[in-house]
Parts: C-alpha cells; structure tokens; sequence
C-alpha cells in the first residue's frame, strides 16, 4: 500500500499552468468545474448540490476579501 497521499509537486505546477492558460480567472475555473461536476456526477439533475455551489460561487466573486479578488490568477 502506498502510503503517499499529497500529489507531487510537477503535477500541482503542470495543472496550474493549464489551468491559467484555459481559464482567464480562478472564478471562471471554478464555473467550470461546478458545471462539469454536475453534468457528469449528479445524473443531470442538479439539486441542492449546485444551488449551494453557485452560492458560494457568487460571494466568492463578489466578497472583496476573497481569494479570488485578492491573489493573483496570472
């Protein structure tokens, strides 16, 4: 069994890199994750789960301390 659990390092990097490229903001990489997630795992009824995520997706856009507005995409 192995017992790493943390992804190495290249791997975070190489996905950040892609995912600055793809998306022009961490919100927008998020609107696409949320989406994504309830088009493949939620039998495309979206439900509680999304409403609650587009919540959060909605202050985290609008809060002016939010990560989002106050770190850097690129």
């Amino acid at each position: 069994m192995r017992k790493r659990t943390v992804p190495r390092l290249g791997s975070v990097l190489r996905t950040s890199r892609l995912s600055q490229v793809t998306y022009n903001s961490c919100g927008d990489f998020a609107a696409g994750y949320i989406l994504g997630r309830c088009l493949h795992c939620d039998e495309e009824h979206f439900g509680d789960w999304y409403t609650e995520m587009r919540d959060a997706h909605r202050l985290l856009k609008m809060h002016g301390e939010s990560p989002w507005l106050t770190i850097p995409w690129k």
